[in-house]
């Protein structure tokens, strides 16, 4: 399923003009809304309302925040979002708004049977010559009208690829269980809905234990020592996994990402900068920003027994932390650790480890690297950083 989804993103990116040439052409009418959406294709359960679908609609397509295109079989086919731009402007010592409508994006659907394909395109930047980028492609198969199943493949500027596949279980029209795979179908998350649409989430550990996830801290256990545990663990499973995947090529960076501005700091991601990668960026002939050095998808490469993360009392403690770091309503405390892991990672001699390059570091940073530099700071040495500024691999002053 991954390398098929995986696949077909490779097929359409770069063939926007063909897709929306093919699909348009099947249109046989257009229906418009101004505030909410007429039609979604996401799966909804039980009890749940989505208070932005709306039943009103226009019959003034340039004032239309989206327009729905339908085939002749009734179904919808196209999906435009706009967005509008209000401003305020003084003519004549009179205020008076000043609205500005630009296209977002689109979605091109097709259908085959009871399956469904979502390809999305948005707007790369606003202005008359924005140029649609592919966003995400979203597959769903459905039975008796209802999504059993949807994968998506999802692309961010800057960032790695996401991967999102999911089970879904109905009774009549009662949405009962769902489950998250991962990228080699292996379910990871369990969710039970009860009759309102409430939910109970449990994380599969690798024993089978259906652990509950949003549960406060077992008695007698803190958070300073959760945290203190934690970095032990992955101060001696990242080193291990690390070595355990025999990795042939030298790699000049570990970056340890985090979801950052309040969200749940763990699970962290490790990738690895491949130094072939690296070489094929400067040698593009092309000015790269410089994120893309920072930027690799999720090692996934590892000795099944030794994968730094996938350790059924790390995923525990990982949890226990995210509940009470949400309460606490800061997420400093996580993002410090894996700031002081990556400082004591990075005095290791990694030469003895695996194949690294002279100026290899390590890294912890949020997945938009937003606080990269000002980490980096804390974590390499100062020669270290003003080489790597130097070679334009890192910017003082971020966004």
């Amino acid at each position: 399923m991954y390398e098929d989804i995986k696949k077909r993103v490779e097929e359409v990116i770069g063939n926007y003009e063909a897709i929306k040439a093919q699909t348009e052409s099947a249109v046989v009418r257009w229906r418009y809304s101004v505030v909410g959406q007429l039609w979604n294709y996401q799966p909804i359960r039980q009890g749940i309302t989505r208070n932005y679908i709306t039943t009103e609609e226009t019959y003034n397509a340039d004032e239309a925040k989206y327009a729905y295109g339908y085939d002749a079989e009734g179904r919808v086919i196209c999906v435009r979002f706009f967005n509008i731009f209000r401003t305020t402007v003084e003519i004549g010592g009179n205020p008076q708004t000043d609205c500005r409508r630009e296209l977002g994006g689109e979605n091109f659907i097709s259908y085959i049977e009871n399956f469904m394909e979502v390809v999305l395109f948005t707007a790369s930047r606003s202005g008359e010559n924005s140029k649609q980028k592919l966003y995400a492609v979203n597959r769903l198969w459905m039975e008796n009208g209802k999504v059993i199943e949807m994968e998506e493949y999802r692309l961010y500027s800057g960032m790695a690829p996401i991967y999102l596949h999911d089970l879904y279980s109905w009774e009549g029209e009662m949405l009962r269980f769902s489950h998250s795979l991962d990228e080699k179908g292996n379910a990871f998350l369990e969710f039970i809905y009860d009759e309102t649409g409430g939910n109970k989430c449990y994380q599969i550990l690798k024993s089978g234990e259906h652990f509950e996830l949003g549960q406060p801290l077992p008695d007698g256990v803190t958070v300073k020592q959760l945290l203190k545990a934690v970095h032990q663990i992955l101060l001696k499973r990242i080193p291990l996994a690390v070595q355990a995947a025999k990795i042939k090529e030298p790699i000049y960076c570990l970056v340890l990402s985090y979801e950052g501005y309040g969200n749940a700091v763990f699970n962290p991601t490790l990738s690895i900068g491949f130094e072939s990668k690296r070489q094929a960026l400067l040698q593009s002939g092309e000015l790269r920003p410089w994120y893309e050095f920072w930027t690799h998808p999720e090692f996934k490469d590892y000795d099944y027994n030794v994968q730094p993360f996938d350790d059924d009392e790390l995923q525990k403690a990982f949890d226990w932390l995210n509940t009470e770091l949400e309460k606490s309503e800061s997420t400093q405390p996580a993002v410090n650790l894996l700031i002081d892991l990556a400082v004591e990672l990075e005095r290791l001699d990694w030469s003895k480890i695996t194949n690294v390059t002279p100026d290899f570091c390590v890294v912890a940073a949020n997945n938009d690297q937003s606080d990269l530099y000002d980490n980096l700071k804390k974590i390499v040495s100062r020669k270290k950083l003003a080489a790597l500024e130097a070679a334009g691999f890192v910017e003082r002053e971020q966004d």
